[in-house]
């Protein structure tokens, strides 16, 4: 069975990126370039392994969207990755107080990142 992994980022070069290194190892990428189209993705995918989610977007944003997942009977679990463009102390303990399972900034390494998701798949 793949495992699937929803990008969630409002930079086309970072879901790109994202992709690229993740096909790489295997894994099945669907992207969202924000939380309205990512509603729908996961309205439609229901099985949906690892979420990467970034902070800062326009519309509904990270923050926001990872406090709706967390109430979501399919997604209360699922694993989720936040990505930002700030790595501070208070961002990152925001993000796992309101349920992130691990927190990134960018720019990043990918072998960081697949040690991220090697890590949160497991």
């Amino acid at each position: 069975m793949t495992t699937i992994i929803l990008i969630i980022d409002d930079s086309q070069g970072i879901r790109r990126i994202l992709t690229f290194v993740l096909q790489t190892r295997g894994y099945s990428v669907l992207s969202a370039e924000n939380g309205h189209q990512a509603k729908q993705i996961l309205s439609e995918n229901t099985t949906i392994d690892l979420i990467i989610l970034d902070i800062h977007m326009p519309g509904i944003g990270g923050f926001d969207l990872l406090q709706h997942l967390r109430v979501q009977p399919p997604w209360k679990h699922t694993p989720v990755l936040m990505l930002s463009a700030e790595a501070n102390d208070a961002e990152h303990d925001l993000a796992l107080s309101l349920g992130a399972t691990a927190y990134m900034a960018k720019p990043f390494k990918p072998s960081d990142l697949l040690n991220h998701v090697e890590q949160l798949l497991i």
